[in-house]
């Protein structure tokens, strides 16, 4: 083959990897692991351009074979190309794995115009394959480490692509996942036979076709492992890859490369980000054996249930208890469960909470008045325990998942601002009477208006979302994190004292300030300034946060992306 693929190329070194430091809170992530992984990664590429060049002007050029080795290489590098920062090398291998897919389905048809294109664009990736330039993005851009969760999550990797499978593991590992990598669609029949997965992360196209990790998905849910999620990837984005996807069950879709952080918020999406809090059942029925009955049903079921004989004492209950829902009868002494429905609404603090009549009365004109009355669902006695289990767990479901969309900010889930203030308040009384240091910290992001004037209100919006991650991500399960307002957040961490929350917030604004964000083919980066403040016994209240704002407002005239702490006296 003529032109550059007779030229002895050299190549040259690409630049140091992004690293990503962290305190006593996270897990670190190893700078020296992610440098290996890249030079791994280089270490391979001449053998990729060696095996291009062969299959093209070798013995076999020309052939069916040949050309199926030039898709394989070509889709590889594809993808773990971008994902390792090598983005022009990604560009030009997807371009050569399109072409010589339709160079394939033409096959056998005589001359080929398609080939001339194919020949330019192998010429362009030989190109980036000698000397690979790479510029900060790719999985590596976002290292961050996990929160601490009540259970690892685990999930199988399933890709052909090597060196993207690793690196893609590495990643989310630092988000405190146990990944599991398999090379070939043959092994993940056998795995699934022994291991059971929280989610399978699935590659579209294999050696085996270019849909053939749907149709392996297809299968495995014809047996025993339809239901583990599974989230699809791949380097080509056509029409063809994402039906096949949907087709298999696929829950989402990535084109690589992809923002590792997009994927963790796809993953909790599916598995529920976290532990769902237990229902919280209320059974009021003067029949104190048959209340029982109820409750224990709940109870095996996963709810945490509490019984009310009396209904005189049921808002002392609800004090105590804060149901997600209650269960009750219609026809008690003294007091009608319609009535106390009526008495529970009068307090603002439960307008919401369900109600759940259940009771032996039939007459469907009686049932429909009592739901009038403030009911939200009837059940005739008796019931079957699974119908009850299905009833009771919808109502609360909604319930929680109303009370959450309530107390949590719409733009990014963190706390809002009111409940963030409810939250510090508890946090100072349990510091103060358990005579624990606790220190808050105000955050804020540097020049955002200018950020929404240039690029508009939709990426502030994503690098406030950016942080917000960041936040959630790297903080303890134990740190109160909300959104203040605008762009500003206050971070609440019992037990810290000064210098721990100095340091934690300084490491996480260390790596907010490298996180780069694309709009169109362009990039900029963000960075936050700090204050923060410890609790002293001189300031046990929310004058807290205003000492912690004032070292805010010194970091802003310091010069902005630094972190200032306010003075212990």
């Amino acid at each position: 083959m003529p032109g550059r693929w007779n030229r002895p190329w050299s190549r040259r070194s690409c630049p140091e990897p992004s690293s990503c430091w962290v305190g006593r809170w996270e897990v670190e992530m190893s700078e020296d692991h992610l440098e290996t992984l890249v030079r791994a990664f280089e270490s391979e590429l001449p053998r990729y351009l060696s095996e291009l060049q062969e299959a093209w002007q070798g013995p076999r050029r020309g052939t069916r074979d040949a050309m199926l080795k030039i898709q394989e290489i070509a889709h590889k590098l594809s993808g773990s190309a971008g994902a390792y920062g090598y983005l022009g090398l990604a560009e030009a291998a997807v371009a050569v794995a399109a072409t010589a897919a339709e160079v394939l389905s033409h096959f056998g048809q005589g001359h080929n115009p398609i080939q001339q294109r194919l020949f330019g664009q192998l010429n362009a990736l030989g190109a980036h394959l000698a000397m690979p330039v790479r510029v900060d993005g790719g999985l590596g851009s976002l290292a961050g480490p996990p929160r601490d969760r009540l259970r690892v999550r685990h999930v199988v990797l399933v890709d052909d692509d090597v060196d993207y499978a690793r690196l893609l593991q590495a990643e989310m590992r630092h988000f405190g996942f146990e990944v599991d990598t398999l090379t070939d669609l043959a092994a993940l029949t056998h795995y699934l036979d022994t291991q059971q997965p929280d989610l399978i992360v699935m590659d579209v196209s294999f050696p085996e076709g270019q849909v053939a990790g749907p149709k392996a998905v297809q299968g495995i849910r014809a047996h025993v492992h339809g239901d583990v999620p599974v989230i699809f990837i791949s380097a080509r984005d056509t029409i063809g890859s994402r039906l096949a996807a949907v087709r298999a069950g696929g829950e989402a879709f990535f084109v690589k490369p992809f923002d590792v952080a997009e994927l963790m918020d796809a993953i909790d999406r599916i598995l529920g980000g976290g532990e769902q809090a237990a229902y919280r059942i209320l059974v009021v029925d003067d029949a104190a054996s048959l209340a029982r009955l109820y409750a224990s049903t709940l109870e095996q079921a996963g709810m945490i249930a509490r019984v009310v004989s009396n209904p005189l004492e049921v808002l002392e209950a609800m004090e105590s208890f804060h149901p997600d829902l209650l269960l009750m009868d219609i026809y008690m002494p003294e007091i009608s469960g319609v009535e106390l429905a009526r008495i529970i609404q009068q307090h603002r603090s439960y307008l919401g909470v369900p109600i759940v009549f259940l009771s032996a009365e039939r007459d469907p004109v009686k049932q429909l008045e009592a739901l009038g009355q403030g009911g939200d669902n009837f059940l005739t006695k008796p019931i079957e325990g699974a119908e009850l289990v299905k009833a009771v767990s919808i109502r609360a479901h909604h319930y929680q998942t109303l009370r959450s969309l309530m107390l949590k900010d719409s733009l990014t889930g963190l706390l809002n601002h009111s409940r963030l203030l409810e939250q510090l308040d508890h946090e100072l009384r349990r510091a103060a009477r358990q005579n624990q240091p606790l220190s808050v910290a105000m955050i804020d992001i540097d020049h955002f208006k200018s950020i929404n004037d240039i690029w508009g209100h939709s990426v502030g919006d994503s690098v406030i979302l950016t942080l917000a991650r960041l936040l959630r991500e790297r903080l303890r399960v134990s740190d109160v994190v909300g959104r203040y307002g605008g762009e500003e957040f206050l971070v609440v961490m019992p037990e810290a004292s000064l210098e721990d929350a100095r340091r934690v917030i300084d490491s996480l604004r260390e790596s907010f300030a490298r996180i780069s964000h694309r709009v169109g083919d362009k990039d900029f980066t963000a960075s936050f300034s700090a204050g923060v403040a410890q609790m002293t016994p001189q300031c046990v209240d929310r004058s807290l946060m205003e000492k912690a704002d004032q070292a805010l407002y010194q970091a802003k005239h310091g010069g902005r992306n630094r972190v200032c702490i306010a003075p212990l006296s």
